[in-house]
């Protein structure tokens, strides 16, 4: 990944942090963030911009892919022992 997509990639996530804590009400949270990011020209109040909801499809996604690696996990752990009696 180049610096210019990896900078981008950052700003975008940071983003994505404003847009949740400003949508939960942790408006002191938002301003710090903004400050330390220096994000001036942030927007929150445009419900399509592509970083809002952002955190939460990312969150949903690693809880799926958790579940779906233990029941993995689980399958493979059964079947070793089903194995071993036979």
């Amino acid at each position: 990944m180049s610096a210019r997509a990896a900078a981008l990639q950052l700003i975008a996530s940071h983003r994505a942090m404003l847009s949740y804590l400003l949508a939960s009400g942790m408006h002191s949270t938002y301003d710090a963030l903004a400050r330390e990011a220096d994000i001036t020209d942030f927007d929150g109040s445009d419900p399509k911009a592509k970083w809002v909801g952002l955190l939460e499809k990312k969150w949903t996604s690693v809880i799926r892919l958790q579940k779906k690696v233990r029941c993995s996990s689980s399958s493979g752990s059964a079947l070793t022992l089903s194995r071993s009696w036979t």
